[in-house]
């Protein structure tokens, strides 16, 4: 095993338990919420004002650690499997380095979108979420956004890095390794 093949393994048992451990703390999170304001709403005759704002902002980066999630636990990640199962050989990995190369570019361009726009404009501007007085920055939430769009984004270079190096096909039913 050379130094790449650890770093490709030391980062995905990383990113993997992040992802997993960033998913349960944000559902979490928006499951309490929820059942908190019920039961304000329903014994106290008022709810939690601007608490349905936040768990919607909890949406973002839960969808894109999502994403992550998917992309690192390759059973759960949707393929082109009706094509690859019918190539084989050259024309299999030349088909899978093309969905990766795409895929590539596809993300590269959504983080550094998110990243120049989303991130950089929030830091540099002051921007709030709030429709009930109750103002909230909103940098935190598309900063952790961009996060999970870079952990996808850094694992499809490793595996094209990795597809080149070995002239081997990445198996998309692959599970992390925690």
């Amino acid at each position: 095993m050379d130094r790449l093949d650890r770093f490709d393994l030391a980062y995905q048992r990383f990113c993997g338990r992040l992802v997993t451990f960033g998913i349960g703390l944000l559902l979490l999170a928006m499951v309490l919420g929820v059942s908190v304001n019920v039961f304000a709403r329903y014994v106290f005759r008022q709810p939690i004002l601007g608490l349905y704002t936040y768990i919607g902002l909890m949406l973002v980066p839960a969808t894109f650690f999502g994403l992550a999630f998917g992309w690192y636990n390759r059973g759960t990640f949707v393929t082109v499997n009706v094509i690859q199962n019918r190539l084989r050989g050259k024309a299999l990995w030349i088909g899978q380095f093309l969905v990766f190369l795409v895929a590539a570019v596809a993300w590269a361009t959504t983080t550094l979108y998110g990243v120049t726009t989303a991130t950089w404009m929030s830091f540099t501007t002051r921007q709030y979420v709030g429709e009930t007085g109750y103002l909230s920055p909103a940098w935190p939430w598309k900063f952790m956004m961009v996060v999970g769009m870079l952990m996808v984004e850094a694992r499809i270079i490793l595996d094209l890095v990795q597809m080149v190096r070995k002239r081997a096909i990445i198996p998309f039913n692959r599970k992390s390794t925690e």
